[in-house]
């Protein structure tokens, strides 16, 4: 279902230019016009939150990703649990019956790339 609001243009509904003056929105709301040069600013304790959320979040991606040998985005046991895994193939291979040593040795060209 489309509403038409009711003295707005569509340039100002969808963000071209300021909503002309008596504008109102979906449900009869009116739209507010932005004062000219007008800088939103943070309170005290809104900006003091934010602050500690910017410190947090850097805390974390320093500490919780890392970069592979191919500078992708990784969690840092992955390098560790991918060498576990070629190695327990290599494992596996080398415990059949007939192993194919051209198997396991590949399984372990894969082991440390950091």
């Amino acid at each position: 279902m489309v509403r038409r609001l009711q003295g707005a243009s569509m340039v100002s509904v969808c963000g071209g230019g300021a909503p002309s003056a008596g504008a109102k929105g979906a449900g009869g709301l009116a739209l507010p016009r932005p004062r000219s040069g007008s800088v939103m600013r943070l309170s005290a304790p809104v900006a003091s939150v934010n602050t500690g959320l910017l410190a947090l979040e850097k805390k974390l991606n320093a500490a919780f990703t890392a970069l592979d040998v191919w500078d992708g985005t990784v969690y840092p046991h992955q390098q560790v649990q991918w060498d576990l895994e070629y190695f327990n193939s290599a494992i596996s291979e080398l415990s059949k019956v007939n192993p194919v040593a051209a198997r396991a040795t590949g399984a372990l060209d894969n082991l440390g790339f950091t």
